[in-house]
């Protein structure tokens, strides 16, 4: 059965808010159904239904809304949060230029790519997410500076597990590093996150998978 939901990490409580088509949302608090919303504690967590969906707000712990509808996320901290945040969040700090801060430290080219950079990949086609991460290779001739080249992401992206095929994609902007078109390359070790890059192109991540497994 096909579901959305949102764990939520806050003061000793583990919170999972779950959205199931044609059904009232459901809220578990360390594992417990908690079947009578509004639900509170003595922390000031607070979780309703709001609309479609469900929110959960702990102000005294900088969370204003936490929300889970039917085709959407909200988070919003408030103001005793600012710097603190990261993420898809960002940093919350009213800076700009480096909000697209991925994992390990880099800025993402593109809207997409971030995102795609904080997505928690699968390990097998039997878990939730069947989706892994890695470098792809530019799927056409290229020539740099008049030497045949193939070229390979700088950032990896999401691609669907063996034995998978992709039901849903989405373009995504990346920088390619180029290097001669003998070199052996394995891409199941390759790293090129710390390379130069010598184009832009755009690419089709995956962003849902059939799977036989």
């Amino acid at each position: 059965e096909k579901y959305r939901a949102l764990f939520v990490s806050v003061a000793d409580r583990n919170i999972k808010l779950i959205i199931k088509t044609g059904q009232p949302p459901q809220v578990l608090v360390n594992g417990e159904l908690k079947s009578n919303l509004p639900y509170t504690d003595d922390s000031g967590i607070v979780v309703n239904t709001e609309g479609p969906g469900v929110s959960l707000t702990a102000e005294s712990y900088g969370l204003s809304t936490v929300y889970l509808g039917e085709n959407e996320y909200k988070i919003q901290v408030n103001g005793a949060m600012r710097g603190k945040t990261c993420g898809v969040c960002g940093t919350g700090d009213g800076e700009t230029k480096q909000e697209y801060q991925k994992p390990g430290g880099g800025v993402a080219i593109s809207p997409q790519s971030f995102i795609q950079s904080w997505v928690f990949a699968g390990e097998t086609c039997t878990d939730d997410c069947k989706l892994k991460r890695e470098f792809v290779k530019l799927d056409k001739q290229v020539k740099l500076y008049g030497t045949d080249v193939k070229c390979y992401s700088t950032d990896p992206i999401l691609q669907c597990m063996p034995n998978c095929k992709p039901s849903k994609t989405v373009p995504v902007k990346l920088g390619f590093h180029c290097i001669p078109t003998d070199t052996v390359v394995n891409l199941l070790d390759a790293d090129f996150s710390q390379k130069c890059v010598d184009m832009y192109e755009t690419r089709e991540a995956h962003l849902a998978c059939d799977c036989q497994c």
